[in-house]
């Protein structure tokens, strides 16, 4: 009785979290930012675009020893950002219906400008470093179609020869797709609970099982795992200890696998736990009634600054380090480290409160665009969508 108790709280049609913000799940992605940076440090030590130089050695990079998990393996916070991504959708959009006007102006402003102004910017630093030493600097793939792509936000659509431009935002023109399909669906995704993330979550694996072309399956998966996060947390909240207990026991599993080397996909213990931060990161927010986590709200705030700014400021230094004969070598040492830590946060801070949120107002104002969805009662109403 107890287990159908569970599964009919699962499978019910979800209720939001009554405006809740997350803000320890601010911190895991101001996490994964840093991870982020930690992995692409790397790139200090290119000659090139795409030229790693031989000989590199990782182990010479500064605190290598308790940072080996972020040099080796910091490009998996993309895949925890997916996940938070979809857990963050559920929580905004669940119980909601968005007007396609309200849903697209909404992303477009929140995601566009900086990126417009990213991708300009790096055309404007590789076009000198031709100019000057006839090669690019990191990525290679710089001319007018690659531009075409990433300025119609489909730079990893499957057209492309490769990385190009500001190249880390692929894994947002990738989710731009997933987005696209969860609007369209979102009138009947919760509508079951966690079924509908869950059937969602296994048609992207199976898409990726039998190896249909296409780079957007591996984000489904992950995205739609972030909503089946949300809805067992929301579904849980007045047990809140379940979910604690939960999260803590997937991150446990999640690192265990990893770390076994059992073959296998690598896939199921990344899911467990990312899956597992983040639920353990909004059983905290529920939990802090006194809201200490909002100390945490500027690493959520900056995170997209930081991820797509990184590249520019790299290309930046590179570029001052061939003008000024620089080794290298440089980027050995500790202080090198720390201040471009340090100056990401600090030009990504300004980048947030001068930049992102200004323009992020200026195009809701000039499109029109509601700030928030509002809730339905009934999420297959045919009126529904009339309701405001």
């Amino acid at each position: 009785m107890k287990g159908l108790g569970i599964v009919r709280r699962l499978t019910s049609p979800l209720a939001p979290l009554g405006g809740a913000y997350f803000h320890w799940i601010d911190a895991i992605r101001g996490c994964a930012a840093v991870a982020i940076l930690v992995w692409h440090y790397q790139h200090f030590y290119f000659r090139s675009g795409g030229d790693n130089p031989t000989g590199f050695q990782h182990e010479l990079q500064p605190f290598y020893g308790p940072l080996t998990v972020l040099y080796q393996h910091g490009y998996f916070a993309v895949q925890l950002f997916w996940v938070i991504s979809g857990f963050v959708f559920a929580s905004v959009y669940a119980g909601t219906i968005p007007t396609s006007r309200e849903f697209f102006v909404n992303r477009f402003a929140r995601l566009y400008p900086l990126h417009f102004a990213t991708l300009v910017l790096v055309a404007v630093l590789q076009a000198i470093s031709y100019h000057r030493y006839g090669q690019f600097q990191i990525y290679q793939n710089n001319d007018a179609y690659h531009f075409l792509l990433n300025l119609g936000f489909v730079s990893h659509w499957g057209f492309e020869a490769g990385y190009s431009f500001n190249a880390p935002v692929w894994s947002v023109s990738v989710e731009v797709f997933i987005y696209i399909l969860f609007w369209a669906t979102l009138r009947y995704v919760f509508v079951a609970g966690i079924v509908g993330p869950l059937l969602f979550a296994a048609l992207f694996m199976a898409l990726m099982g039998l190896k249909v072309p296409g780079p957007f399956w591996e984000c489904g998966v992950y995205f739609y795992f972030g909503c089946a996060s949300y809805v067992w947390l929301a579904s849980f909240r007045e047990r809140n200890g379940v979910n604690s207990v939960l999260g803590l026991c997937a991150i446990a599993a999640g690192s265990a696998y990893l770390a076994s080397g059992l073959p296998g996909p690598g896939m199921v213990g990344r899911l467990a736990l990312f899956c597992g931060l983040v639920i353990l990161a909004g059983s905290a927010d529920i939990w802090d009634r006194e809201h200490r986590g909002a100390r945490f709200a500027w690493l959520g705030n900056i995170t997209y600054s930081v991820y797509l700014l990184h590249i520019p400021v790299q290309i930046a230094v590179l570029l001052l380090m061939n003008a000024w004969g620089v080794d290298r070598a440089i980027a050995n040492q500790s202080w090198f480290f720390l201040s471009f830590i340090a100056v990401m946060c600090g030009l990504a801070t300004a980048s947030y409160r001068f930049f992102e949120l200004p323009m992020r107002r200026w195009v809701r104002r000039r499109l029109s665009a509601a700030p928030t969805p509002v809730p339905v009662q009934n999420a297959l109403s045919p009126t529904d969508s009339k309701s405001r």
